[in-house]
C-alpha cells in the first residue's frame, strides 16, 4: 500500500510547490494530465458508440 501515496497528482502538485525534485514533478504531471485525458476520451468514444446502437 506503499505506492498508493505516489498515484494523486496532488502529491507531485504539492512537491512542486514546495519545489522539491524540479522537473521530475513536472513531468509526471503531464504525463498524468496526458493519460488522463486519454482514458477519458477512450471511454467517452466506447460510451458514445454504444449508445448510438
Amino acid at each position: 500500500m506503499q505506492w498508493l501515496k505516489y498515484s494523486p497528482f496532488m502529491y507531485y502538485g504539492f512537491r512542486l510547490l514546495l519545489k522539491k525534485g524540479g522537473l521530475q514533478e513536472v513531468w509526471v504531471l503531464l504525463a498524468m494530465a496526458l493519460g488522463y485525458r486519454i482514458c477519458t476520451y477512450f471511454c467517452l468514444r466506447k460510451r458514445i458508440n454504444i449508445c448510438q446502437l
